[in-house]
Parts: structure tokens; C-alpha cells; sequence
């Protein structure tokens, strides 16, 4: 009862799968490219313009709206792709059937 379980082990001529080992070469890959460029687009300061004029009001309009630049844009989008290869590379490993 207290043997230890042996997995079962791929003859040596065998090749590894190399569709998770991609996927989770990308997966870290995005979210590392992505979160530098989050990091390293912080320190830009983005303008915009924008002038209403409304004479009859005493009211000043200040919108909250938050502007994103080309570079948090773009680690943004590293990000999700690098999280979206991550989810497929843990579905990888999680469906793997043993033989």
C-alpha cells in the first residue's frame, strides 16, 4: 500500500510535445513585454485639447475620462495576449492525457 506510484516515462527516442513549451515561451514572453511597457509608458504624460465655450453657465465641466497613449495601448495588448497564451498553455497542461 505504501509503494510509491511510477508515472509512466517516454522511451528515450521519444520527443516532447513542443506546442506547450511555445505556448508557454509566449505566455511569459507577453506578460513580461507586457507589463514593461505598462511600466515604462507611465512616465509620458499625454495631452489633450478640448475647449467648450458656454457663456452662460458658471459651471466648470471637468470630464473624467482618462486618456491612453500609444504606449500603454500597446502594453496593454501585450498583456491580454500574453495572459490569453497562458490560460491556453494551462488548458494544455490541465487536458493532457497520460498514456
Amino acid at each position: 500500500m505504501d509503494d510509491p506510484v511510477e508515472t509512466p516515462r517516454q522511451p528515450s527516442g521519444a520527443r516532447k510535445p513542443l506546442l506547450p513549451v511555445v505556448a508557454g515561451a509566449l505566455a511569459l514572453a507577453g506578460i513580461v513585454a507586457g507589463t514593461a511597457t505598462l511600466l515604462f509608458s507611465q512616465t509620458t504624460t499625454q495631452t489633450f485639447g478640448w475647449f467648450a465655450y458656454a457663456p452662460l453657465s458658471e459651471e466648470v465641466f471637468l470630464p473624467g475620462m482618462t486618456i491612453l497613449g500609444n504606449g500603454q495601448i500597446t502594453g496593454l495588448a501585450l498583456l491580454a495576449a500574453g495572459l490569453i497564451c497562458a490560460a491556453f498553455w494551462a488548458g494544455l497542461r490541465v487536458g493532457r492525457r497520460s498514456r
